[in-house]
């Protein structure tokens, strides 16, 4: 079975990704110890081309990382049919006892990954590259938003798939993305994913809220973030509102 593409896919790129974070991690430690930007010599400048690699390396492989849980949960749907009794996903990853731990922990770096993408998006737009100080009501919409995201998880399987599924006993949180229910679950989860990253990324961005070089920049990448947040929580909302409404299943 570790043949299989979508397996070897799986490991391929964790173990390209790690290397490449391990690269760039190490090349972070030694900028970090001899950063010095009032320094013109020869070796700063060296250091600063060398952050532009490093800010591309990780931004390549954060983003995979996102799609790898994507990839995770597909390939974990789609060989189900290999393990005996095993429905959909659930069951191939009920199958040894990493399977579930390596979601959760999937979906934290993702949600993690998008954040520091945020972070250092933001970054490149001063010319000081330095986070200071603290703001106000954006880590409380971040807070917000990571709870929110949390609830509507929990909502999900306890009682929305009941209406997708029509049965009032089904709580797979992986069978909606079948083709027998019309892949909705890739959408929820999706929206679900976006929103998550973005009320994140807003709390993240607070410390330059007061940098000079980035304040308003800052605030306006700020209130599109929220905006994101809050569209994607609405369209999650909508989608849900109209499997609910045209459901078969009566109470």
């Amino acid at each position: 079975m570790i043949q299989h593409p979508a397996i070897l896919s799986l490991l391929v790129s964790s173990v390209i990704i790690s290397l490449m974070i391990l690269y760039a991690g190490w090349h972070g430690l030694r900028i970090v110890r001899s950063w010095d930007l009032a320094s013109g010599s020869e070796k700063q400048l060296r250091l600063e081309r060398t952050t532009y690699l490093i800010s591309t390396i990780l931004g390549y492989s954060l983003f995979f990382q996102i799609l790898s849980l994507f990839l995770y949960i597909f390939t974990a749907d789609y060989l189900h049919g290999q393990f005996v009794g095993a429905m959909c996903a659930a069951g191939s990853l009920n199958a040894n006892g990493f399977g579930y731990p390596v979601l959760i922990l999937k979906i934290v770096t993702c949600l993690f990954a998008g954040a520091w993408l945020i972070i250092n998006h933001a970054d490149g737009k001063g010319y000081d590259i330095f986070f200071l100080s603290k703001g106000k009501g954006g880590y409380l919409f971040a807070g917000v938003s990571t709870l929110t995201f949390v609830i509507a998880i929990a909502s999900l399987i306890s009682f929305i798939s009941l209406y997708i599924y029509a049965l009032p006993t089904h709580h797979c949180p992986f069978c909606i993305l079948q083709k027998e229910y019309g892949y909705v679950g890739y959408p929820l989860y999706a929206t679900l994913l976006g929103a998550g990253i973005c009320g994140l990324g807003v709390g993240a961005l607070m410390p330059a809220r007061k940098r000079q070089s980035l304040a308003r920049t800052v605030m306006l990448f700020q209130r599109k973030l929220a905006a994101i947040a809050l569209v994607l929580y609405l369209l999650f909302t909508l989608i849900v509102a109209y499997q609910m409404a045209f459901s078969a299943l009566e109470f």
